[in-house]
């Protein structure tokens, strides 16, 4: 069954975005520390600006979408990650900076939950496939992009920026274009209303607070991994391998796991895949060696492709077609958590004395814990279907 040209546009959308993405944001921190000359504290403000419109306000322009419809949503999306990235080629000011950083992160929050909310109003095999292709988009672009970023860089600092606003500026039109071919489900109900139903879901915010387990663990991706070969090799080249290897077996792994994805339940895969993830990183300390830890990479990476389109898939579910944006909105919220607190805690893990397997220790067991949670939540609701289904018969 194949992709409506609408989603396959999509898909084409994600890409291009996905590539200006980390044309920019490979390089950012390097960008604001070396050309701009900001301050450790002024390079992290500007990053945690970014990373807080970009992971809370999802919730609240989530249900935006649902109102006004997702096409819209997006265009005004990639229209406001476009002015941001401008900004941040004009600007050589902290706080001209802070806003560019505010602008793109309000983009990607008002871009985001629209695409996986129109994803998630197709038939399921659809829903399915399509969310498995938007995970090997999502790869390619990160394949491609910090190629493209580290070439364009090294002419001018400021290339990456306009490059990446070219692009979204492009996705915008192609979405006007294209606007009328996509579902617009508009909801009646009031913001209030579609925020107190989402609440309501106890087995949907349960399943957003486990999954902030699986962001911990995620997060050591651009934190302990590269810090780990860092320390081995002394060599920023050496730790652009951990991305680079992790996109590419993303996408390679994702062709061999797809019929994975019509097979089990979503709760399933994701529990497994966090047990390989886990797997992945406690190995990590066996060797000190960079193969090694590329290896362990390769390993955590099989986990991720399991967990990240059943959860996109599990979200569609929970919404059953209604404010799936607020529903994708609020589980974008899970992602700031957890990759905020594995971002802090991974540095802090890694400067322990003593055993060297301690921090990848811990963050394994962390993964484990999330795993039996998520086996319980599905047990749950199991047990839930099979009161419904036996409740006629008393």
């Amino acid at each position: 069954m194949s992709l409506n040209r609408p989603l396959q546009l999509l898909l084409v959308a994600t890409f291009l975005m996905n590539l200006g993405t980390f044309a920019v944001f490979t390089f950012l921190a390097i960008y604001l520390s070396e050309h701009l000359d900001f301050s450790p504290i002024q390079v992290g403000s500007v990053l945690t600006v970014l990373m807080i419109t970009s992971r809370v306000l999802p919730f609240f322009c989530g249900i935006i979408a649902d109102k006004i419809g997702y096409s819209y949503s997006m265009m005004a999306g990639m229209m406001l990650r476009a002015l941001g990235f401008i900004c941040f080629s004009l600007t050589d000011s902290f706080i001209g900076s802070t806003l560019a950083a505010s602008l793109t992160g309000l983009g990607t929050a008002l871009y985001e939950p629209a695409v996986a909310a129109l994803f998630s109003q197709q038939d399921e095999k659809i829903r399915k496939r399509g969310f498995t292709y938007y995970n090997q988009a999502l790869n390619a672009g990160a394949i491609i992009g910090p190629l493209v970023g580290g070439l364009l860089i090294q002419v001018e600092p400021a290339l990456p920026f306009l490059f990446g606003s070219l692009l979204y500026f492009i996705i915008s039109v192609f979405i006007f274009i294209y606007r009328n071919q996509f579902k617009l489900p508009t909801y009646t109900s009031s913001i209030q209303s579609n925020f107190t139903e989402v609440l309501k879901d106890r087995n949907f915010i349960y399943f957003n607070g486990i999954m902030v387990f699986f962001w911990f663990m995620y997060s050591q991706l651009t934190v302990m991994f590269p810090l780990a070969i860092f320390n081995i090799t002394d060599s920023q080249v050496d730790v652009s391998y951990v991305v680079t290897s992790n996109a590419v077996c993303g996408l390679l792994v994702m062709f061999l796991l797809r019929r994975l994805f019509d097979a089990y339940e979503p709760l399933l895969l994701i529990s497994r895949g966090m047990v390989v993830m886990a797997t992945g990183l406690f190995f990590c300390w066996f060797f000190p060696d960079k193969w090694w830890v590329l290896f362990c990479v390769l390993i955590f990476t099989i986990g991720e492709t399991l967990v990240l389109p059943s959860s996109d898939i599990k979200v569609a579910q929970y919404s059953s077609g209604s404010s799936a944006g607020t529903y994708f909105g609020l589980s974008k919220i899970s992602f700031g958590i957890g990759a905020s607190i594995g971002s802090f805690v991974g540095p802090l893990l890694l400067d322990i004395d003593g055993w060297g397997g301690i921090p990848w220790m811990l963050v394994s067991i962390v993964g484990m814990l999330g795993a039996l949670m998520m086996v319980h939540l599905r047990k749950k609701e199991k047990k839930n279907d099979f009161d419904l289904a036996v409740l006629p018969n008393n």
